[in-house]
């Protein structure tokens, strides 16, 4: 999975304010400072690198953990996920064990 696919679809619900992040969360304030050091670089080659500003924030797990949720929530269609045109059932989670 390209990283630049996670990062456009964390970006893309980020500013429709279809991703918030919840004060309650134990880790809320991690994600939020994360996610404003998150940095997309293109050098001069077009070669692009998506990374937090180390100096700034040093990890960027909370980042691509939310992206990543935020990529296959996106393609969940009728209980359904797709991957690359594939379809592929997924069961409902049991909810006793969340």
């Amino acid at each position: 999975m390209p990283k630049r696919d996670l990062v456009a679809a964390a970006q893309v619900a980020l500013q429709s304010r279809r991703f918030k992040v919840a004060s309650q969360l134990p880790l809320a304030q991690v994600l939020v400072d994360e996610l404003s050091a998150y940095r997309i670089r293109i050098s001069e080659d077009r070669h692009d690198s998506f990374a937090n500003d180390a100096c700034r924030q040093p990890h960027d797990d909370l980042v691509l953990a939310a992206a990543l949720a935020t990529y296959i929530a996106d393609r969940r269609i009728g209980g359904k996920m797709t991957w690359g045109g594939i379809q592929q059932p997924i069961p409902p989670p049991d909810l006793a064990e969340i």
